[in-house]
């Protein structure tokens, strides 16, 4: 590949053989990513929808389930390709302050927390928890506001998520436009998977703030040193999962092919003009002989607005999700508590998988983030009481074991599209030291002083820390690049893990 270096940590690939847009990396030497994300970069840089360039964030990085690798960002001007994205539509991040300072993180009262937490947050999904119907479609026309309804929560906290938690909040939409576009046992496959934290990946990290690293900022934000905070990250669990098998042609073995092969037949069938039998017999047979093809929609086609609908419906879902944890959270705090003056409130809610239309370089654009979150300046969140003064916030984790990073997004970032890392990132290196079972991890974390919750053996090796990039090389990185402002460094204390 042809790099050329822009500065310590920004180098950009440039266009050659059957590339029609160059890559722009946003990573130093020390944190390049592996061979494979940089030929799937190169492959999706071929692509006739992609506009202008590829942006790839300081956390890029492969996983082997997916045609794109995680934390990029890639405009397109009216195409769709659900292949952009990891299949966890609006798995995201919610950070939420409380009203404890440091001298409250006892053992004691992190045990009895925890113990709360894991009573009242489900990893998987539990019958005893499940949706009917009709609470679905509410959910999935309404998302966050809606549960902030139900269970009498503070209105306020609408403002701080993003889309206001409702993204088909001024659209018509209602139960009949939902199941045009999403089949009936997607809808029974969810409704016993809402409010369950998921396995992998996700987690509830309790913090404490390590640094204020802006003081205007951050008192915009009402943060402290020392003070506590909680930051969840969860999505739409198998509804959004779905929804993207679904409509795009993704890996899956030949069960799931041919599962999705008959649903997408039937159920499509009179729904769009486009397509067909014959049409789906090819996308089948590429899947099953492994030739893996990017598939797009055009915006304006049968197929696309229905995706488009289906896909939002899901984000709702994942909002939704994550404000009914947080009240499960909050009830948690106030059974451990001995106090009542307790207070939990949101920071931001934000998706690091979406596909959202936006302005830039003076067009309407399709921005795909796939492990990347949308980081507006200023003068992009126009009437937000706090944001506009700040920036939209973004959070930065590292693994379990590292620091987590409050940012605002940059005015000068409009190369990555405005968009941020989510994390750290997967390294492309090995390390001797991951651990190879629970024990072993738990003593890894204890001698950092973190208290890991966890059932089970399974994902050990996925949330060993030694598994991810340095966080600070990440976040100095972002900073030079003119990402992120940063505002607070947050340290870990206890986590549970799914």
């Amino acid at each position: 590949m042809n790099f050329e270096i822009l500065s310590k940590n920004r180098k950009r690939i440039k266009r050659e053989d059957r590339m029609r847009v160059p890559v722009l990396l946003n990573v130093s030497d020390a944190i390049m990513p592996c061979q494979k994300t940089l030929k799937q970069l190169a492959e999706i840089a071929c692509h006739d929808s992609v506009y202008s360039h590829i942006a790839a964030l300081a956390d890029i990085h492969y996983k082997s389930r997916n045609e794109c690798p995680t934390g990029v960002a890639i405009a397109t001007e009216d195409k769709i390709v659900p292949q952009f994205l990891d299949s966890g539509l609006n798995c995201g991040m919610r950070m939420m302050k409380t009203s404890l300072f440091e001298d409250s993180l006892n053992e004691r009262f992190i045990d009895s927390l925890f113990y709360e937490l894991q009573k009242n947050i489900p990893i998987k999904a539990k019958n005893n928890n499940r949706l009917n119907l009709k609470e679905f479609l509410n959910i999935c026309k309404w998302g966050s506001p809606y549960i902030i309804k139900k269970y009498n929560l503070d209105p306020e906290e609408e403002q701080f998520i993003e889309h206001g938690g409702n993204i088909f909040k001024g659209e018509d939409i209602n139960d009949q436009k939902l199941q045009e576009c999403i089949p009936n046992i997607f809808m029974n496959l969810s409704q016993n998977r809402f409010g369950i934290l998921g396995e992998g990946n996700h987690f509830i990290e309790l913090q404490k703030i390590d640094e204020i690293i802006d003081e205007a900022l951050a008192k915009l934000f009402g943060i402290q040193k020392g003070q506590v905070v909680i930051l969840m990250h969860t999505g739409s669990s198998a509804l959004g999962s779905l929804i993207s098998h679904f409509y795009g042609s993704r890996k899956m073995n030949a069960v799931w092919s041919f599962s999705m092969f008959f649903a997408r037949l039937f159920f499509l069938n009179g729904r769009r003009k486009e397509g067909g039998l014959g049409y789906e017999i090819k996308r089948l047979i590429k899947l099953l002989n492994d030739k893996q093809e990017i598939y797009a929609m055009d915006d304006s086609s049968d197929e696309g607005k229905l995706f488009l609908r289906a896909m939002n419906a899901a984000h709702n879902f994942g909002y939704a999700s994550r404000t009914f944890i947080m009240n499960k959270i909050r009830q948690s705090f106030s059974d451990s508590l001995s106090s009542k003056d307790f207070k939990l409130s949101l920071l931001y809610d934000m998706s690091h998988v979406s596909i959202y239309r936006e302005d830039h370089y003076g067009k309407k654009m399709w921005v795909h983030r796939h492990g990347a979150s949308r980081a507006f300046p200023p003068a992009l969140m126009n009437g937000h009481p706090v944001f506009s003064k700040t920036g939209e916030p973004v959070f930065i984790p590292g693994s379990m074991g590292d620091p987590t990073y409050l940012g605002v997004g940059h005015p000068e970032n409009s190369d990555c599209y405005f968009s941020s890392s989510h994390g750290a990132g997967v390294t492309s290196g090995s390390s001797k030291l991951i651990v190879n079972n629970m024990k072993e991890l738990i003593e890894k974390m204890n001698k950092r002083k973190i208290k890991l919750f966890k059932d089970g053996n399974k994902f050990i090796k996925k949330i060993d820390p030694d598994q991810f990039k340095d966080i600070n090389d990440v976040v100095d990185g972002m900073v030079e690049n003119k990402i992120i402002r940063p505002v607070a460094k947050m340290i870990p204390c206890a986590v549970m893990k799914g």
